[in-house]
């Protein structure tokens, strides 16, 4: 690989390593702190519906939008609104007006991103994809190793808006290095693409169709992880937040051993199919043992949450190496596709859990039906062309 684009990967490597501490910080604790407004559940859906919505119209737009603007121009913008809504939740009274930021601020995130992720593909090379990418996400999910502790000694200790605080300064640190970096780098401007024709180039490519439906797949098991699991471990089996802050570090260790070596041997060995299938399928077993494990022992559920993130850690691998390795930089209009199984993520899962709160207050059911979901996924996986 050049050693310029070896120096400008690290320097994207640094940015989202800040970026993600933030949402890392903020990201398990975000439902708790909008309960602790006195929202209940179905607001608390009710928010994560509003993001989906918001995120999936922003997508929709982002060709049009990057054209204009330009990658690196996009991305300042949306870090600086991102620090503006944070400031927001940490200092005006509790309203209505915290239900449209909390939307606000998943959707920034989310179109964040979505413009790291084009940057990153700018300098990257296909036949490193997969290490590229393995390594681009063991340092995400350092950062939420590292975070989930942290923040539980300060809630417990100091109150929750102190978190937030923190995750202020991770965005402040992203913001600066991307504000000193790239300013001389000639990214590409697509060619604005409309939804509709979007939709069709999607629908017309059989390998980008099903690694669509096999991203959404994941991201419904994330959505529901992310929302509802510290609730339920919170509310249902006991646990206080230094024991789920505890919990969620040992859920975010197997990202750290399994997705660089995944990466590799994506690249030089297997491809990605295989292990992609073995993935979902440990993670429709782990997801439906959520559903009814009923154990308060805090080293039943670490070994459940380890053995889950195996799987989960194998499919955010090959995914990502499988997308990654059929689009490049200028093909804005089917990354923003791609990421927009993100918020469908997060429209679904908060659904079925209103759906299934009609019928059980537990989150048992939102957990059993993701499980299922996750072994529906096999389908797709076994009709991509794998590249190996």
């Amino acid at each position: 690989m050049p050693q310029k684009n070896l120096k400008n990967l690290k320097i994207v490597f640094l940015a989202m390593f800040a970026f993600s501490l933030y949402v890392a910080i903020t990201g398990y604790i975000n439902s708790s702190f909008i309960e602790s407004f006195g929202w209940g559940n179905t607001i608390i859906s009710s928010i994560y519906i509003t993001n989906a919505i918001i995120t999936l119209i922003l997508l929709s737009f982002s060709s049009q939008i990057i054209s204009k603007l330009g990658v690196r121009k996009l991305l300042l913008i949306n870090l600086s609104t991102l620090g503006g809504v944070l400031l927001g939740l940490l200092f005006l009274p509790a309203s209505f007006f915290h239900f449209i930021l909390f939307a606000f601020m998943l959707s920034l995130n989310s179109f964040i991103i979505f413009s790291i992720d084009i940057i990153l593909e700018h300098f990257s090379m296909d036949e490193f994809t997969g290490r590229i990418r393995g390594l681009f996400l063991v340092l995400i999910n350092l950062t939420w190793a590292i975070a989930p502790i942290p923040a539980g000694y300060i809630i417990d200790r100091f109150g929750i808006s102190l978190v937030y605080v923190l995750g202020l300064l991770g965005v402040l640190a992203a913001l600066l290095i991307f504000l000193s970096h790239f300013r001389k780098v000639a990214f590409k401007k697509p060619k604005p693409v409309s939804f509709t024709k979007g939709i069709k180039n999607l629908l017309s490519n059989r390998n980008r169709k099903n690694i669509f439906a096999l991203a959404f797949f994941l991201q419904l098991f994330y959505a529901s992880a992310m929302i509802y699991m510290p609730l339920h471990l919170h509310n249902a089996i006991g646990f206080n937040w230094s024991e789920i802050g505890l919990l969620l570090m040992v859920t975010n260790l197997p990202f750290l051993i399994f997705l660089y070596p995944v990466g590799q041997l994506a690249d030089r060995y297997f491809g990605e199919q295989e292990m992609m299938i073995f993935g979902y399928v440990i993670g429709g077993i782990a997801s439906v043992l959520f559903a009814i494990v009923t154990s308060t022992s805090v080293l039943v559920w670490a070994g459940l949450f380890f053995f889950s993130r195996i799987g989960i850690s194998i499919v955010e691998a090959t995914t990502e190496s499988y997308f990654f390795k059929i689009v490049d930089d200028h093909d804005v209009d089917a990354i923003s596709f791609q990421r927009k199984a993100i918020p469908l993520g997060y429209l679904v899962a908060p659904l079925i859990a209103v759906i299934t709160g009609l019928f059980a207050p537990s989150y048992n059911l939102v957990f059993l039906i993701i499980g299922i979901m996750l072994f529906i996924a096999l389908y797709p996986a076994t009709k991509i062309v794998d590249t190996k």
